[in-house]
């Protein structure tokens, strides 16, 4: 790897300005955010899909999402800001939540599903809007680094606005304050200066928590005001189950942990498993992340193209070069995945989800709660049998 080369004009007048008046911003961006109001409700006793609105979610074929090609990685490092990313909105599109005025999701099985270790998972039919499989669908559970999708996408939406006043963020350096982000975590230098979508492909490819610390930071230089925003943004769309208390989705300390108390001894072991020294950071269900993230990589296809990137080399504005591997083993595992994340901490198990192609149909599977590697056979097993299900359709 090169040395580090210090850059002196990073931040020129405007970028200081922006970074002294972001945090009064906040409160503004927060009033004329995108929201996504009269959302439709879903009847979860029946399996049969709703009724399309309007605004209903774009159900546009996978041939227009770019798959991962040897032109597109190789492209990274040579082209200018992508526009897909420069500018693009969320809209004001319906979206078929949890509330408290409606039943919740049952455990269904439309397919031929076997036995699962994960505690919560859903598949969905993001085409005609219907659940084919759910367990303990609408119970919010650790999401760990499936969080970083949704920061990336409120990143991208503050980024536009900036974007309209002529001053979108193009570059980032990175920041490692956070103790503990290294878990995980792969070979980002603090100091040095990345392209801002090549960053964002980085912390999809990777899951790397500095990356997320520092696209936060970028924007914003406090992890608390992002998360508010984030939750924020979900809430105002709708959704009852999500929670945030960062922006990578690992742990943090637990406030009523006691070292004193909570020692794992013979005698006080209960105790010490209902207050752990780390608790999640990101809450979720199964049937809204399935919903929420299917809407997000629809709408951002960015994102989605990212997210199964195989692997890249990646060279910086610093001179330094980065060689990636995507952490998510589905990839080479199923066929036609046109999105995914995973995640993991002690608190939530094994998360993976994915958005797969079947016969020119979308399916989002969600495992959360599994194992690190059950989860990977949780998520075949599933999408064997919604192909099974697809096919005979």
């Amino acid at each position: 790897m090169k040395t580090l080369i210090q850059n002196k004009n990073l931040k020129n007048s405007n970028d200081v300005l922006y970074s002294t008046a972001v945090s009064l911003a906040v409160l503004f961006v927060c009033v004329f955010f995108p929201a996504i109001t009269n959302a439709q409700t879903m009847n979860m006793e029946r399996t049969t899909s709703v009724t399309s609105s309007t605004n209903a979610v774009n159900t546009t074929s996978t041939a227009n999402i770019i798959q991962p090609t040897t032109a597109l990685i190789a492209s990274f490092n040579t082209s200018g800001t992508s526009s897909s990313i420069s500018s693009f909105s969320l809209g004001t599109s319906s979206f078929e939540t949890s509330s408290s005025n409606i039943k919740l999701l049952p455990n269904l099985n439309l397919i031929d599903a076997p036995e699962i270790i994960a505690k919560n998972a859903v598949v969905y039919d993001i085409n005609n809007r219907q659940f084919i499989y759910s367990k303990n669908a609408d119970q919010p559970v650790p999401l760990a680094s499936l969080a970083k999708i949704v920061t990336a996408t409120v990143f991208l939406q503050l980024n536009s606005f900036r974007q309209k006043a002529g001053n979108p963020i193009e570059k980032i350096q990175i920041s490692k304050r956070n103790t503990g982000y290294d878990k995980g975590d792969r070979d980002l230098i603090d100091g040095e200066v990345w392209k801002t979508e090549n960053l964002i492909r980085y912390m999809l490819i990777t899951s790397s928590n500095f990356a997320a610390e520092s696209l936060i930071k970028s924007m914003i230089d406090d992890e608390f005001s992002f998360a508010t925003l984030m939750n924020k943004t979900v809430k105002d769309w709708g959704f009852k189950s999500f929670s945030f208390a960062n922006g990578s989705g690992l742990s943090i300390p637990n406030p009523n942990y006691n070292a004193k108390n909570s020692s794992l001894t013979l005698t006080n072991l209960d105790n010490s498993l209902d207050n752990p020294k780390e608790i999640a950071s990101a809450y979720g269900s199964a049937k809204e992340t399935a919903i929420l993230f299917s809407y997000i990589f629809n709408k951002i296809p960015f994102l989605g193209q990212a997210s199964i990137i195989p692997g890249a080399t990646f060279l910086n504005w610093s001179g330094n070069t980065h060689d990636t591997v995507n952490v998510n083993q589905s990839l080479t595992q199923i066929p036609n995945i046109i999105a995914g994340k995973t995640g993991t901490t002690d608190e939530s198990g094994g998360n993976v989800m994915i958005v797969v192609s079947i016969n020119q149909k979308k399916y989002a599977i969600v495992v959360l709660g599994s194992t690190i590697d059950a989860r990977y056979t949780d998520l075949m097993a599933l999408a064997a049998s919604t192909e099974a299900f697809a096919t005979l359709k």
